[in-house]
């Protein structure tokens, strides 16, 4: 049973989005209107800067991603950056974000850092890709992530870790171009045309 708008309180305490009266002293003018307070959205790592981030992120979600990278582990590169691909390549471009930064928060200030960070946007611009609806467009920030993508990925090239960070670029000016080239109207991302990434072990 919903409370008839003059209720204020319930538990002694104001309701956000409740009008509260005040009888002692006498009420102002007009009653005072409590707005409600807007929800909570967790940010992901690419729109959060470096200096902001800290470890106590990773024990949230330690036992999701344990569970992700389980059949990488014993590999000669980290099972992480195994897991990375295997989520991406299934189109899981939120959880390929989220196993690929927890390796990135334990090493961003170390030579690889940059790298991982540019893998982790190339990610998230294909989040944004998935999430994208005509009412609620994501083109332009899935172009934004895809550009800062190829600012940190470019000078791993032309190889780097096992990945051909050439053809990863390559990768990024086309489908950047195809949202370019749609005038940020025209989602180019179809249920069976995402790219996979393949790691070599080496690269002509």
């Amino acid at each position: 049973m919903s409370e008839p708008r003059g209720g204020c309180q319930r538990n002694g305490a104001p309701q956000p989005g409740w009008i509260i009266s005040v009888s002692n002293p006498p009420p102002p003018r007009e009653p005072l209107f409590i707005p409600e307070l807007p929800k909570a959205r967790r940010v992901p790592s690419w729109e959060i800067p470096d200096k902001l981030i800290t470890l106590t992120a990773l024990s949230k979600k330690s036992g999701k991603i344990a569970a992700l990278i389980a059949g990488c582990q014993g590999g000669a590169l980290d099972a992480h950056y195994l897991g990375y691909f295997e989520c991406f390549n299934r189109a899981e471009f939120y959880e390929a974000h989220d196993v690929l930064e927890e390796l990135w928060l334990a090493q961003r200030r170390g030579p690889n850092g940059p790298f991982f960070k540019g893998l982790i946007q190339f990610a998230g611009a294909f989040v944004h890709l998935q999430k994208h609806e005509e009412n609620r467009p994501r083109l332009r920030p899935s172009a934004a992530l895809f550009k800062l993508a190829r600012t940190h990925l470019l000078p791993y090239a032309p190889a780097h870790e096992q990945l051909d960070v050439s053809r990863l670029i390559e990768f990024i000016d086309d489908w950047l171009g195809r949202i370019e080239g749609g005038g940020y109207g025209v989602n180019p991302l179809k249920a069976d045309n995402h790219p996979r990434l393949i790691l070599q072990r080496t690269v002509p």
